[in-house]
This record gives C-alpha cells, structure tokens and sequence, in this order.
C-alpha cells in the first residue's frame, strides 16, 4: 500500500478538477495541521503513542497504528481512511477519545483535504507538525487598553554612521540617527528580531531572531526597495545573537538550542554547526579579521572557533555563572565577555590558547552588552541594574557611569567613530547618548519613545550630573589561581582574582616555605592581584591551602599544586589517538575535558623496565573531572586501565598514548586535569595498621617505586591512643610516597588476625585494651575476635578503616560466648506518622511527617533499622520536623545508622527499655535492638560501640565489610578498650569580618567523644583592641553554641592572628577532672579577623534583656535600618537560643521583615521543660543581595521559675 500512496500523492492527475465555483483546495500546513496538532498530537506523540499512532510528523502519520496500519489515510478515499472514520461521531471508538467531538466543519476539512489527494505540499515529511503551527495562531484576540511596545530588542549603526536599525519585535526599522525619522519600515520577518546587522557596503539589512521553542528566523532585506531578498528558518529555537563576518559573506547565528550556526549569506545555505556548548548560546562575534568566531553561553564558557574549519581553539572557563556578552580587542588579541555574574573578563590570546589577564565586577546586576569603540581604547557595557559604563582598555580600568537608563537597554550599538551610543530598551524606548564620561540625561536623543512618555522636549532639565549609586558591602571572594600549579626550585607570578583580591595586604600559605609576596600595579585592580611566589626546591610536592587577607575579609582558601615536575599543556585537537600531543617526561600533563564525552589522548616515550605512574592532581585543585585514565600502545592495545593513580611497568622500550575521559562523561571548562606523569612511589598497601603506644613496629609497604619493602611506624608515649600516623614510605630518591593508608597509634598489646576466623570460637583473643589489624580478602569474609569482659566496667570496641585510608565498610557486631547477638535495648513504639511529600537521604536534618500531632520535641523516632531523635516540630503543615544533627549528618543512637528513607515509610515514635523487658498484650509489636554497627557518628563509615557487659565472661567481635566486598585494599584495625570521655571543637570559620560598629556570629561545632555528654563553657581570649565577644555555653547533649564578636569604629582593620577559644567542661566522678580544649585558629598563620567597612544593615531590638518563665512567653520587638543602598526585604534568625526555647509566631519564609517594613515582633516561647538558664541569644538579619549576615547586639534571655 505504501508504494501505490506515495504514487497517489505525486500523481497530479488523479486530483479533482475545480470550476470557479469550487472552494479553495484545502492545504494542509494552513488548513489541516492546526487541526491535527491542536486536537490529535497529544496523545499521538513521541513517547505517548496511544494506539500505537504517532502524529508527530507526516511520515509517522502515514505509517498508521498498531489497528489500522496504512488504512490510516487513503487519498482519495476519505470515507474509507480510518483518519476520518474515527472522527465521525457514530464511530465506535470516536477520537479524540474522551473528549470535545471535533466540530463538523473540521472534520468535512480534513474528508475535503483526502479526497483532493492528501498533499502536504512543500512540507517535509519528516518535519514535525508542531513546529509547523504558530501557537498564538488561534489564540482569542484581548483587546489592549494601555499604549505598549515591544521591547527594542536589537540595534546597529551603519558602516557610514548616518543610519541605523532597530527592531521591535517583528518591526525591523531604518532610521535616521539625526532625528529618529523613519526611512524604512522592513517588513516580513518571522517571530520577534533579537539581532540586526548592516552588510559591509549598507546596502543589506539583515535581521535573526524568530520563536521560542519553534524555530530560528533570518531575512535579509535590499535597503533601496526595503524588499526581502532572502529569508529562511534555522535552529529548533529561537536564535538570541547574530554576528556578520568582516567580509559580509558569512552568517553567524547562536540559539536557545546550544547551537551556533554558519550561513552563507548570499543563498542561505548553512556552512556548518558548531555543537559543543552544553547550554544556551546567548551572543556571538567575529575577530577584526574574520579568523575567529567568539561564542558565549550560560555553560559558563567562551569558546574561540576557526569559522573556516568549525575546530574549536579554545574553550575559556573562567566565569562563575551565564555569559551573555563577548567581543574582540580592536586587534582580535583580547576577548571580553560578561554575564549573569556581574563580572567583565578578558583573555589574552597567544596562539591557540588564551590566559585571563584582568576581570572587573563590572555592574550590580548581570551584564547584558559588550562594545569595544573602533579605536580599541575604550569599552562600553549595559547591564541588568539599567547603568551604562564606561571602561579604558586593555587596563579595564573604570572611566565613568552614563546616566541610568529607565528601563535594562538590552540593545546597544557604536557609532562608526565611536562617539555615540544607541540603547533599545525594554520598555521598547530608542536613544542616542554621547559616548562621553560628562554626559547628562539632557544629552540624550530619543529616537523612539515607550508607550506613554512624554516627548523629549518635556523631560524636566537637569542641572547636574546623577551621583553615583551607592553600592552594597559584599563578601570577597576568592577564585583559582593562575596557573594552577608549578614545579618545585621556581619564582613565578601567580595572577589571582575574586571581589576585593586587589585590595588584599597579605597572601598566606598553609606551609611558611612557600613564600608570596604581593606585586606593585602601575593601575591597580580591586578585583585582581599579582603574587610572585616562590617554591622552595625541597617543597612538599602536592596541594597547598592559601588565603588572601582583604579590607573585606578573608574568603574561603583556594589550592596550589606544587609538582616534581615541569607542566606541558595539551595541544587542540587531541580527540583521537593519531592526534596525541607527544610531550616529554617526568611532566605534569594540564588539560581539560571541555564538553560532555570529550576525550584527550597525549603521548610519551616508556623504558623498558621502569614502572610509569600517573596521578592526577585536579580534583585537589576544584576539579570537576572524575578522571578515567588508559594507557595504550601504538597498535590500540590497552595496557593499563583505571583511576589516578594508575601504574604501568614497561616491557620495552616505545611510545604509549594516555587516554583521559570523564567517568561521567560530564564537560566543562572546569573539567581541567593535571596528571603527573613519572617514576612516581605511591604507597598501595601498608600492613599491620596499628602500632602500640610508646613502641614501634615494623610495617610492610607494597606499590610501584618504593625503595624498601618495610619501613617502622613510632608511636611515641604520650601520644593520644586513636591518633592516625603516617606511613613514611617513600621512593628511591627520598620522595614521599603518594596515597596510601595510615597507621593508628592504639593503646595495649596489638596484634595480627590468624586465619581461620570466620567462626566466633576460632577468633584471636585480644587483651583489653588492645587491637589487632586483618583483611577482608574474600568476597563475604568474616572475621571474629574474643576478648574478657567484666560486668560493669564498660568498653568501647571500634574499628578503624576509612579513617586510614582504606576501602573497607566496616559493619561490627558484639556477639556472646554461644555466638549470638546480644541485645542492646528493646524499643516500644507508642505512636506513628510516616514519611511525606518526598524522599529523604541520610543527612538531611529535617523530614516531612503526615502528622505530629502525639510526638513533642527530643522523642525518640524509629524510621526502618535508623533510631533519631525529634529536634524540633514542624511549625505548620508546609514544615518540616527538624531531627538531631551533628558534623553534617543526622544523628542516630543505639548503634543504628542513618539512611535513605522514601516516602511513605512509617515513623514510629518509640519508648526505649532495657532488654528484655516485656509489655501487656496489644499495640505495636515491639523492636528489640543488638550490639551492631555500621557507621557511627562522626566516624564516617568506620564503626564504633559502646559496651556495658551484662555480665563477667568472653565476648566476640565479628567484622565484615557492609557490601560485601574484600580485596587487598580492605585492611583494618579492631581496637577493644576502656572509654575515655572527651570532647574536641571546631569553628564555622577561623578567619570571622566584623563590620565596623557591627558584629558577626561565629559557631563553635563539638564532637562528643565515648559518652562524654556535660555543658561545656565557651570564652574567647587574645582578641586584638576594639574587638569584644560574648561568652557561651553548649548545653548538655548538644553539639554546637554560637560566640557573637562585635568590633568598636575605632578597631583596626587588621590585627595579628592572637585570638583563641578556650573551651572547658567537667566530667563526672569523684576525681572532678576539668577537660580543657583550646582552639588557635588557623594554627601559627592563621586566625585573622579583618574589620570591615561599616554594615549594610542594623538590626536592633527594643530591649537587651529577656525574662522567660518556662511554659511562658513574652514578646521582643526587632528594628532594622537599611541604608540607601539596600532596600530588600530582610529575614531574621534569632541565634543561640536554649533547647526547648522558640520563637513562636512566624510565617513560612520565617522572621521577615518585608521591603516596606521596619520592624516585626515575635514570641519566644520556652517549654514546660526547660531547665533554668542564662545566656546571650542574637537577632541575625540577612542582606540577601550581598549574602551577608548582620546580628544586632547581644540580648541576654533569662530562663527563670520566678519569671512574672
């Protein structure tokens, strides 16, 4: 059937003949394709075949479904093609199927369009039917009752300067620059223009834009007739950029759909596709010359191209967020482009590559153009917060701001001399504006106005120039460093950059060998800084912390890789074997893997009887890569295959070639490696892995490039037993050997597993305290140890694994003298919600309950095999209930471990009883708990658990991997001793700014070690002149407590690191033993506090001093002062509260005051519960815009009985 139909619809004579009395031949792309789309498609789809019917392109709808087949349409035959008889109300199984018939004239259209033959026309047959319909075709006509326009998308001067184009949506106009008059309204273009263009000689018009989510549109016009020359459709999307080459024959178009296009101007031909951005591509742009073709995308990335070949050069990956801008330097030297981070950026180019060589944070909002003036000496950028800019270049250098505009100017254009600007705005306004540091709004020409303003002429005079906006306090930041990476023995400048690094008075490293020193600049930049560092020869080879001390404070560190060897840079293109950079070693090989599924392969020369590693060190440096690496010889055949670090020992002497991919087969520009490439010693295994305190043991080291087969581990006396040792293997030249795992320095006699010990009467006896190291070698294996207990003297018995270095999962359970578990607690479930709205991963530290409404605050919830505990209640029914948390993972107890729970499971709040406690008949069956662990808190997936023998005798250890996994990375280390109550801190920063006349919270994080569970008290002492703090305290059972530190407006901006927190508690027991921790922080080099420019925000509060009786509550009031560079709204967290006190009346976004609000009050509201107390609580309010926090002064809430 399918020849005789394709015979059917090319044979013009089997169609009827017409008279003049007929109707018009029905056509199908204006007659039957909306009907089919707007009533058949959905459910005759890609994906969504019901019937087996697909109608998403005319070839489909040929083939028919899985009932009809080709009876589907028979030209000719309308009654007899199962397309109309469906249609037909009688039908048995009328379509569309549970819907609106479709109306009679429409079905006699479709019967009329068969009959006549079924011709589509110049239709493809593959073209999919929905791109062929405008959706806003049929959509019901809304009267307008305001004056609006489009927006005035795109604008561009002619080659001579005299005219100029602008398109307002579809309305491409020609226009007289000296008054607006109109010469030319250009009619004929597809869907709105976001791009025009002047042929080189003026005489073309060309504009590109069309429809979101249908297609692109280009049309070209003959400026003389106004008529359209040319016009055709390309890209699955609208096209958002267009750039015509210098010799205005080629087309350049970028698009939604993360392509960018080359079209021959002349005939419409495409040219080719450029296809490696991962995200929109919002502006393109052609060097001077025509060589290069500059594209920039929200993947965060500018990519230079051969337009001649369609190779990409280089791919530049330096900005943080969406770019929407690039251009050229006057000599296609220098890129530019700028986005949705504020930040203008420019690369130098040398070759086929290019180095960021200055950045500015340009504007307050996204920068949205880039113009370069003719001369090169100036740059002009737009922006989202309506401002103009002017910049020097190359320096980048800020010259002025041109009067704010009244609406984003999303289109800007140079005159041919340079010396003005035209802006289209998005109220669809068009001006000219001097292109003059001096210029005023009365400087301004309106060339088009937006709808409803006044003429030019009635814009009330200005007699001075706008001041300049004020501009928020940001926190710096901190971006990598360039280069990356060095070898040991050199002094190179290293370039950084961030918001306020320009400004930074010292660079530190986390290793005083390493030595910078900041440069002087002839033009000083706020946002970058020249370093020259200088690498001792004996370096420790590998990642090095840094940070920047700035007037803004001090941002999170960057990393340094410090190598033992030269860095070669990859060579474009290196796509495939044949193409492999050969580079020489030992090196350290830099690249990047820059867009999804990308490959590199680089070679080298291997000697016969030398083991070659190769490790890489980006993923240390911020690297988003999760290299995958191949080592393969001339004729294809892999070698060596894995992770970093991979090893190979050569057979002979001869070239091989490095494979580098993406294990995700992810891309970016921040996919970079750096893979040292050498004679390398790593450490692949270390055994045994524990060694007694005040002794020494011999432990056996294996990996490629070890000098020795053993080296000896010390644990000197006083060590703290549980403190993790090196391993100090290291090659033949002295060289530290790379990776590993770590030795424990434990208490007590330890010892080596003897196999067989798969059995609890066949395990290795340990003394108490004491240890021992084993493997998992098989795939199930199981290991037991026997050790002597007594009743009421407890232990903890721990293993050590992933803290070492190790693969093992550790799972550890205590067993009794028969072998069977022993129970640990039985727990009785009293009440039951379940799990809502989502699914929940192991550390989250809230979960959405379908009810509350028996559970209260600090219960015990049992979620499958994990016991947590309630924190907090949700505050309404769109909250979360907020569990117990502590160093990032939600807690559990009794043993169990935290997991992923769906939606939907149970939660049972539950009572826990000793074991064996029984319960009346009835209720919930109950849930008896054994001595078992997998991952204890804070350990990471080590486990760890406390014993209480229920009675004098021999006890079992059994260890098993979780997954069941072994191999000869599973080493561990079973530790059995008494328990040695203890606490260590840790601080949310170390490096805290303090706005000037302000303050700033600083938490104090605690990890309570085996059963310690007291308050402890918190004080800060050193701190430098003019900077105060409050004292605190972590309640008991708690883990964290909050330090607020204020600066007076006379402290100094800098002083040196002398402050530290002393953190001190009692333990139990008749010896009233004090535990004394002192936090320095940063160590010797660190702890700075920077006083920073003075606050953008002031929260107060309407009293400094709180009286709560507990069940009670009372009212505080807090007031903000916003200065006038601010006016967000401005949420506020109420910090440092005693467990069981909560601030009652808030909404779902919390305390908020809104942006036409000063202040807002609330309840705190403390628990029937809650045990007498005083302490400093804080009003934080948060500036959004900035990412900054402002607390008010320190309130002091008493918890008293006596309270009124």
């Amino acid at each position: 059937m399918a020849p005789l139909l394709a015979l059917i619809i090319a044979a013009p004579t089997i169609l009827p003949t017409t008279t003049a009395d007929d109707p018009a031949p029905v056509r199908f792309l204006e007659d039957v394709a909306p009907i089919l789309v707007s009533r058949c498609v959905s459910c005759h789809r890609d994906g969504d075949e019901q019937g087996g019917l697909n109608l998403g392109t005319f070839a489909r709808l040929r083939e028919g479904g899985a009932i009809e087949g080709d009876l589907i349409l028979l030209p000719g035959e309308p009654e007899e093609s199962h397309l109309v008889r469906v249609l037909r109300p009688d039908a048995a199984i009328r379509m569309p199927f549970e819907q609106d018939p479709l109306p009679d004239d429409q079905i006699d259209l479709i019967a009329r369009w068969i009959a006549e033959g079924a011709s589509i026309g110049d239709v493809a047959e593959d073209a999919r039917l929905a791109s062929l319909v405008d959706p806003l075709a049929n959509l019901p006509e809304v009267a307008v009752t305001a004056a609006v326009a489009d927006p005035a998308s795109a604008v561009a001067f002619g080659p001579e300067g005299s005219r100029l184009l602008a398109a307002r949506g579809d309305q491409i106009l020609l226009l007289d620059p000296a008054d607006g008059s109109t010469l030319h309204s250009l009619s004929g273009f597809e869907g709105t223009a976001n791009a025009v263009a002047f042929g080189p000689d003026g005489r073309l018009a060309v504009a590109a834009g069309g429809r979101p989510g249908l297609f692109g549109a280009i049309a070209v016009w003959d400026l003389e007739t106004g008529n359209v020359v040319n016009s055709w459709r390309g890209h699955a999307d609208a096209i958002l950029d267009a750039a015509l080459a210098p010799d205005g024959r080629t087309l350049a178009t970028s698009s939604y759909d993360r392509l960018v296009m080359l079209w021959d101007l002349e005939t419409g031909a495409e040219i080719r596709t450029l296809k490696e951005h991962t995200d929109a591509v919002y502006a393109v742009a052609f060097s001077p010359d025509g060589s290069t073709l500059a594209s920039a995308s929200g993947d965060r990335t500018v990519k230079l191209w051969d337009p001649a070949t369609g190779r990409r050069i280089v791919s530049l990956g330096d900005a943080s967020a969406e770019l929407y801008a690039v251009a050229f330097g006057p000599d296609g030297s220098t890129v530019l482009a700028g986005g949705a981070d504020r930040t203008i950026r420019q690369w130098t180019r040398s070759g086929d590559s290019a180095t960021l060589s200055r950045s500015a944070i340009a504007h307050d909002a996204a920068v949205l153009d880039l113009l370069v003036s003719p001369d090169g000496s100036r740059l002009v950028s737009t922006g989202e917060d309506a401002a103009v800019k002017l910049w020097s270049l190359p320096k980048l250098g800020p010259i002025a701001a041109l009067p704010s505009q009244p609406d984003w100017p999303l289109a800007a254009a140079l005159s041919p001399p340079g010396d003005r600007i035209a802006l289209g705005r998005y109220d669809g306004s068009l001006a000219l504006l001097p292109a003059d540091p001096g210029a005023t709004p009365n400087d301004a020409l309106a060339l088009l106005t937006a709808p409803g303003d006044e003429p030019p002429d009635a814009v009330p005079e200005e007699t001075s120039p706008e001041p300049p906006k004020p501009e928020l306090v940001r926190r710096p930041s901190l971006g990598p460093p360039a280069p990356k990476g060095s070898e040991r023995g050199r002094t190179l400048t290293v370039n950084l950059s961030g918001n306020g690094v320009g400004l930074a008075n010292a660079v530190v490293f986390d290793d005083p060998s390493l030595s910078a020193s900041i440069l002087a600049s002839d033009d000083p930049d706020p946002n970058r800084l020249h370093v020259e560092l200088t690498i001792p020869p004996d370096a420790r080879i590998g990642r090095h912390a840094f940070r920047v001390q700035t007037p803004l404070g001090v941002p999170a560190p960057q990393g340094f890789a410090v190598y033992d060897a030269p860095e070669r840079a990859e060579v474009e293109p290196n796509d495939d074997a044949d193409q492999a950079t050969a580079l020489p070693i030992p090196a350290t090989l830099s690249g990047a893997i820059e867009t999804p599924g990308d490959v590199d392969f680089l070679g080298f020369q291997a000697k016969a009887g030398r083991t070659i590693v190769l490790l890489d060190r980006g993923q240390a440096l911020g690297s988003a890569l999760d290299p995958t690496l191949e080592l393969l010889t001339p004729d294809g055949r892999v070698v060596a295959r894995g992770r970093s670090p991979l090893s190979h020992a050569a057979e002979a002497d001869g070239p091989l070639t490095l494979r580098v991919a993406d294990r995700q087969f992810g891309g970016s520009g921040n996919h970079f490696y750096r893979i040292e490439v050498g004679e390398i010693p790593v450490l692949d295994d270390a055994f045994p892995i524990g060694v007694e305190v005040g002794t020494s043991a011999e432990v056996a080291v294996s990996g490629p490039n070890l000098e020795t087969a053993s080296v000896s581990v010390a644990a000197p006396p006083g060590i703290a037993p549980g403190s993790i040792l090196p391993v100090p293997a290291a090659g033949p030249d002295g060289r530290p050997a790379e990776g590993g795992p770590r030795v424990v320095a434990a208490e007590g006699s330890q010892v080596v597993e003897i196999e067989p010990d798969d059995e609890p009467c066949c395990g290795v006896a340990l003394a108490v305290p004491g240890g021992a190291s084993a493997r998992i070698d098989l795939p199930g294996d199981v290991d037991h140890y026997t050790f002597e207990a007594r009743r009421g003297r407890p232990l903890v018995v721990e293993v050590f694994g992933r803290r070492l270095g190790t693969e093992v999962d550790p799972v550890l359970e205590i067993l009794d003298a028969d072998g069977d578990p022993i129970p640990l607690a039985v727990l009785r479930p009293v009440a039951r919600s379940a799990v809502a709205f989502r699914d929940h991963d192991a550390s989250q530290d809230r979960m959405r309950l379908t009810r509350w409404d028996e559970f209260s605050q600090d219960d015990y919830l049992l979620i499958g095999r994990e016991l947590t505990r309630l924190l907090d209640l949700p505050r309404n029914p769109d909250d979360d209930a907020f569990l117990w948390t502590a160093g990032g993972r939600r807690l559990t107890y009794l043993g169990t471990t935290p997991e992923q729970h769906p939606q939907d499971r149970p939660i049972d709040q539950v009572e826990i009883h000793p074991p064996g406690t029984t319960f009346p008949p009835g209720g919930a069956e109950p849930v008896t708990l054994e001595h078992r662990n997998d991952d204890a808190p804070f350990l990471g997936k080590d486990a760890s658990l406390a014993f209480n023998p229920p009675a004098d005798g021999t006890y079992s250890v059994r260890v098993a991997d979780a997954r069941g996994l072994a191999g000869p990375g599973f080493g561990y280390h079973v530790v059995v001793r008494p328990p040695r109550p203890d606490f260590a801190t840790s601080l949310s920063t170390e490096d805290p700014d303090i706005p000037r006349g302000g303050a700033s919270v600083v938490t104090v994080n605690v990890r309570r070690v085996d059963g310690f569970d007291g308050p402890i008290d918190l004080r800060v002492e050193g701190l430098p002149p003019g900077i105060t703090a409050t004292p605190s305290r972590v309640e008991a059972g708690h883990y964290a407590a909050d330090l607020l530190l204020s600066a007076s407006m006379d402290a100094p901006t800098y002083s040196p690191p002398s402050w530290r927190v002393i953190a001190e508690a009692a333990v139990d027991g008749p010896g009233g033993e004090v535990l004394r921790h002192e936090i320095n922080p940063g160590g010797p080099s660190g702890g700075r506090i920077t006083v920073t420019p003075e606050p953008d925000l002031t929260v107060r509060s309407d009293r400094d001093r709180v009286v709560l009786r507990p069940g009670g509550r009372v009212e505080l009031t807090f007031r903000i002062e916003r200065p006038p560079a601010f006016s967000g709204r401005v949420p506020i967290d109420v910090r440092n509260l005693p467990h069981g006190v909560r601030v009652l009346n808030i909404g779902l976004n919390g305390v908020l005051i809104t942006e036409s609000e000063v202040e807002r009050t609330v309840s705190l509201y403390a628990e029937p519960w809650v045990e007498p107390a005083e302490r400093p609580i804080f009003a934080v309010g948060k500036v959004e815009a900035a990412g900054t926090d402002h607390p008010a002064p320190p309130i002091t809430l008493v918890v008293s009985p006596d309270a009124p």
